[in-house]
């Protein structure tokens, strides 16, 4: 592959979306050659499957042909349930923002122990409330969604979170929260246990290529026209100077990266913390749910680094490991993919890739909080 190639991935974002609805073999063919290369040089998922489970994935996808004109719908859910073998909950195939993909719709599963309480009728991300309990006051901490650590929702957070110390018991809900930016999970979690969270539990394999860095160049180019240019706003010079330094790492990239573009990171590890010096003491319960994802997930693996930490409710989404999402779209079929340019593998050995955490007390068809509310709390 010729090392200027990786233009080819790039998308111009006017005209997302905007593909033919019904497609001929050769347009296929061109579609599935570009996704083809995303795969190959721009996504790390082949450095955690075997190498024959990989080949059978990319062997699947080359030889997808119609014997006639086919739809891009029909195109896309094909690509779909082949790319369901890969153990990646963030993957996706879009097509005017629905999800395609048989297997997909299969796994989704729908949540039965009640709404978060700042997911209802309210744009908030956050919310802290305390409530009367025969030990004392509880702290109700409701995470709806997890905007970037630098929006304006989350002035006060962290004194509010500080503000929950003296509680006889801390609720965290993390019902119905799709994730988004891991900053303020990991600020709380330090909060609560009084000094930094340790992560040398993580270990992070990214992939670092001219390709990976298109995907990523997509991403930021769409949120630049979605948010301010189309709207004839000047976008933040943060957003615009980021996707100038990912345009500047690509070209000099393209000359070819190290290794394949594989990049391990190991956060060193730090000295242990007697249990004693934790800033709360006292039992931490951690809602979740179906639909609870990403950076949601995240933020209930980083409560139970606290030794007082019980996940209450059913089994999350299950988009742990993967990470940094990128965006690929087949211009023919206007199909758009999501792919991650980074893995996130615990030291421990423990995977839950689309099954999600297991909860330490399962409860379904009743209100998570108000369970843990009526257990008596001590």
């Amino acid at each position: 592959m010729k090392s200027s190639t990786y233009i080819n991935l790039l998308l111009n974002p006017q005209s997302l979306n905007k593909g033919k609805s019904i497609l001929t073999a050769s347009e296929v063919a061109s579609d599935v050659g570009l996704l083809i290369q995303a795969l190959e040089y721009a996504y790390p998922a082949k450095w955690i499957m075997s190498s024959d489970s990989w080949a059978d994935v990319l062997q699947k996808i080359k030889a997808v042909h119609f014997e006639e004109n086919v739809s891009n719908e029909v195109f896309g859910s094909a690509l779909a349930d082949i790319l369901w073998q890969i153990p990646d909950g963030h993957l996706a195939v879009k097509l005017d923002g629905k999800v395609l993909g048989e297997f997909l719709h299969i796994q989704t599963k729908m949540p039965s122990t009640g709404h978060n309480l700042v997911s209802s009728g309210s744009n908030l991300a956050w919310n802290v409330e305390q409530r009367k309990s025969a030990t004392g006051v509880v702290s109700i901490v409701a995470i709806s969604h997890f905007p970037p650590s630098s929006d304006p929702q989350w002035f006060g957070f962290s004194e509010a979170i500080r503000g929950t110390l003296d509680s006889s018991a801390v609720i965290v809900d993390l019902r119905g929260n799709v994730g988004g930016d891991d900053a303020k999970g990991i600020e709380m979690v330090s909060i609560l246990l009084g000094r930094e969270l340790e992560m040398d539990w993580v270990q992070e394999v990214v992939c670092e290529t001219a390709e990976s860095l298109a995907l990523q160049i997509n991403t930021y180019e769409l949120i630049i026209w979605n948010r301010y240019t189309s709207k004839n706003i000047t976008p933040p010079a943060e957003l615009t100077d980021h996707l100038d330094s990912l345009k500047g790492k690509a070209n000099a990239l393209a000359l070819g990266a190290k290794d394949g573009g594989k990049v391990v990171v190991d956060h060193a590890p730090r000295s242990a913390t007697s249990e004693t010096t934790l800033a709360f003491k006292n039992k931490i319960f951690v809602l979740v749910d179906p639909v609870t994802a990403s950076s949601g997930e995240w933020a209930a693996l980083y409560l139970k680094r606290h030794p007082n930490a019980v996940i209450v409710g059913e089994n999350t989404r299950g988009m742990i490991h993967f990470g940094n999402s990128g965006l690929l779209y087949l211009p023919h079929s206007g199909l758009c993919i999501t792919l991650c340019m980074k893995i996130n593998d615990l030291t421990d050995g423990r995977f839950f890739e689309r099954t999600g955490i297991v909860p330490d007390m399962r409860i379904a068809n009743r209100d998570s909080l108000e369970y843990v509310l009526s257990l008596g709390i001590e």
